[in-house]
C-alpha cells in the first residue's frame, strides 16, 4: 500500500503542485489578464491599465483635449491682433477667434468709436504675458495668414473677456466652437450698455455688417 502510494505521488502532474502554490491574489491577476485579452478580441477593452491591484485611467477622447501652444506676446496691433513668439522661437500673428473689435488706423482719423480703449485693454492684459494660444478644430488661418486662436491668459479667456466687457463684438458670420456662448456675453454687454455699446458709440445692433472695410 505504503509502494503504490508513492508511485502515484511521482505521477501527479507537476502543474498541480503550481496551482496549489498560488494565492487568491495570483488568480485574480490571471482572471484580470484573460478578461483583457477577451475583450481586445472583441475589440472592447476598457481604456485602463491594471498593474497588481492599481488601475491607472486614461483619457482617450481626442474631442475632451483642447489643442494649444504657448506663445510670448510681444505687440499688441490692435485690440484684435497681437506679434508672439512660440515656443519653438518662431515668430506669428495671431487674431482672436470670435472677437471682432472696432477699426483702429494708427494715426489717421479713420478710427471707430471704442477701438483705442479695445487696444488698451487687450495690452494691459496681454503684453510681455506667455499666453495658451487654444485652436478650433474648423479654423487655422485667416485670409491674412494670421493664426486665428482662443486666447487665455491664466483662467482668463481673453475672447469672451473683451466681448462681455464691450471691447469687442461677437463675430457671427463663421460658426467656431464658442459662437453661442460669444453671442450671449455680447448681449449681455449690450443690455449693460458696457464699452462700445454705451451711449458714446452708436452701433448697429449688427455691427459686424455694418463696419466699413478701411484700406
Amino acid at each position: 500500500m505504503t509502494i503504490l502510494l508513492t508511485l502515484s505521488l511521482l505521477f501527479i502532474p507537476v502543474s498541480a503542485y503550481a496551482q496549489d502554490s498560488m494565492t487568491m491574489r495570483d488568480h485574480a491577476v490571471i482572471r484580470g489578464v484573460e478578461r483583457l485579452e477577451r475583450l481586445d478580441y472583441f475589440g472592447l477593452r476598457q481604456s485602463y491599465i491594471r498593474l497588481g491591484h492599481n488601475v491607472r485611467t486614461r483619457r482617450m477622447s481626442p474631442r475632451r483635449v483642447v489643442p494649444q501652444n504657448e506663445a510670448v506676446v510681444l505687440d499688441v496691433i490692435d485690440g484684435s491682433v497681437l506679434l508672439v513668439q512660440l515656443g519653438n522661437g518662431e515668430f506669428e500673428t495671431v487674431r482672436t477667434l470670435g472677437a471682432e473689435v472696432p477699426l483702429l488706423v494708427t494715426g489717421t482719423d479713420l478710427a471707430q468709436c471704442h477701438a483705442e480703449e479695445a487696444k488698451f485693454a487687450l495690452s494691459h492684459w496681454l503684453l510681455g504675458k506667455t499666453v495658451a494660444l487654444e485652436r478650433d478644430r474648423n479654423y487655422q488661418r485667416d485670409f491674412d495668414g494670421r493664426l486665428l486662436r482662443y486666447i487665455r491668459v491664466g483662467s482668463l479667456q481673453m475672447n469672451g473677456w473683451m466681448i462681455e466687457n464691450g471691447y469687442s463684438f461677437a463675430e457671427d458670420r463663421n460658426q467656431h466652437q464658442r459662437w453661442g456662448d460669444y453671442q450671449q456675453r455680447e448681449t449681455d454687454a449690450r443690455e449693460a450698455e458696457r464699452g462700445l455699446w454705451s451711449y458714446k458709440c452708436d452701433y448697429h445692433p449688427n455691427p459686424i455688417m455694418q463696419l466699413e472695410v478701411l484700406e
